[in-house]
């Protein structure tokens, strides 16, 4: 059975999924009023939502630099845009050692630095020359991927063995 957008005419099948009835509708940012930059779609034309992150901004932190640590961040924040990726940021100067996580734009730098590892599924931190301190920072895209921060490729190669066997398991 068919039924019509009351706003527009636009004809579609009734029990259809919104957000499939949602994208038959090529007008659909105009009714609601939606900024076409929080929509996106992948190379496949599926529809790509931003992703979720932890977004603690910058916190003292008892993580140290070896194998890996999470962010104990309680916020998770959506994205602006689909574009985006999560960022953490682990810093160590003379008085504390902080931890930042956030949402960023990887066509944009961040702290001077480009985010070189956006693409990846886990955030592998990497060292980066600040003056003044032990610096390092990553980045990725899955969700909530910031949450845990990889300092070693030891850690993450264990943690791909374990995740491997936990998929075999069922």
């Amino acid at each position: 059975m068919a039924t019509s957008c009351p706003t527009c005419g636009v004809s579609c099948l009734a029990n259809t999924p919104v957000l499939f009835t949602a994208l038959l509708h090529a007008d659909l940012s105009a009714h609601l009023g939606v900024n076409n930059d929080l929509m996106a779609a992948d190379s496949n034309g599926a529809v790509k939502f931003p992703p979720l992150c932890k977004f603690c901004d910058v916190r003292s932190s008892t993580c140290d630099n070896q194998k890996s640590c999470l962010s104990n961040c309680s916020i998770t924040a959506i994205c602006e845009t689909p574009h985006e990726v999560c960022v953490a940021i682990w810093r160590k100067n003379d008085e504390n050692i902080t931890l930042e996580t956030v949402c960023h734009d990887p066509k944009l730098t961040y702290h001077g630095f480009f985010l070189e590892d956006a693409a990846s599924p886990k955030c592998i931190m990497k060292e980066k020359k600040v003056s003044g301190e032990t610096f390092f920072m990553c980045s990725c895209s899955s969700d909530e991927c910031n949450d845990h921060i990889i300092f070693s490729e030891d850690s993450f190669l264990l943690l791909l063995m374990l995740e491997r066997q936990c998929a075999l398991c069922g």
